[in-house]
């Protein structure tokens, strides 16, 4: 999905909803689409927070591209407001986000679904939004295509 169709989309929602349904539109998906209006809607709202040299940061999750993990710390990268690194275990950041858009493709990477432009197969790599590649590991290459075409195939069907 394109950045300019991600935040076409992103102005929709929050202006008109309901021009994201294709006409005709049955009573079912209408009320498809207006349940993942109000998930998206409320996960917007939603936060990772961390304390960056004593200091609290509450990042919007839409805004996260990957967590990576070097050298006992922790490197969160972001859309807007470039990179924060803070004292973490990668393994630690996973478990507390409890988060469906967010999976561990790497020993050193967490990555947001939304922000993957899409994948590089003969490299086993993500093409993020902001440009740069994220490898997948080699053993759980299989598991981690499959989520990310149940998560596209799932955004799909939700139009």
């Amino acid at each position: 999905m394109s950045d300019t169709y991600r935040n076409l989309n992103s102005i929709l929602l929050y202006l008109r909803p309901t021009a994201l349904l294709r006409k005709p539109v049955s009573l079912r998906q209408y009320a498809e689409c207006l349940r993942f209006i109000l998930a998206e809607y409320r996960a917007s709202g939603r936060c990772f927070q961390f304390r960056d040299k004593s200091l609290g940061k509450r990042i919007p999750l839409r805004d996260i591209i990957y967590f990576e993990s070097s050298q006992h710390n922790v490197i969160l990268h972001t859309l807007r407001q470039g990179a924060y690194t803070f004292r973490a275990k990668l393994d630690d950041v996973e478990h507390g986000l409890h988060h469906a858009r967010f999976l561990r493709c790497h020993q050193s990477y967490l990555v947001n679904f939304e922000n993957i432009r899409g994948v590089e197969q003969p490299e086993r790599r993500f093409l993020l939004s902001n440009g740069e590649h994220i490898d997948i590991s080699r053993r759980s290459y299989p598991a981690t295509l499959e989520a990310y075409n149940s998560f596209l195939s799932e955004r799909e069907n939700r139009f």
